[in-house]
């Protein structure tokens, strides 16, 4: 990601982009300051040059003189990193919530554990083998199996 590691200023970045990309043709700092406190960003007109620097300096986002600001090709790519990560955030933190709620009882074998299960198709199998191959080796599970569509435990 090109962006600083303050997760607010990425965030910010982040809205900004989102604001000029939603818009058509050039957008100014005010648009964009009444748009990002609309979406809980109270942030002014000031603030929001100083962040168009750094998305111009990035590359994100291309200037038009007193007019504003376009977001160029890469700006969109990375909206649609932000947009991964987000839902990535999301994921990580539904397990987790799940983690805590687990009380299985491994002596009465009762209780929720968690499962993550995937549907692949078989023509996107190598792919995901390879790719659950190098999770199992960076530590993130050990414990794959396998069930081919018609065999006696598919359910």
């Amino acid at each position: 990601m090109t962006f600083p590691l303050d997760p607010q200023i990425q965030r910010k970045l982040i809205e900004i982009l989102r604001v000029i990309d939603k818009h058509e043709g050039v957008v100014g700092a005010r648009i964009i300051s009444d748009a990002l406190k609309e979406r809980g960003y109270p942030l002014g007109e000031r603030g929001v040059r100083y962040h168009l620097r750094i998305l111009d300096e990035r590359g994100l986002t291309e200037g038009h003189g007193y007019a504003g600001r376009t977001i160029t090709e890469r700006g969109r790519k990375e909206i649609e990193e932000a947009l991964v990560q987000d839902r990535i955030g999301f994921i990580h933190a539904r397990i987790e919530e799940m983690i805590y709620q687990t009380d299985f009882n491994l002596e009465k074998e009762r209780g929720p554990v968690i499962a993550n299960i995937t549907t692949i198709k078989k023509e996107d199998l190598d792919d995901a083998l390879g790719v659950l191959r190098y999770l199992s080796e960076h530590g993130m599970s050990c414990r794959i199996k396998i069930i081919e569509e018609h065999a006696s435990d598919y359910r």
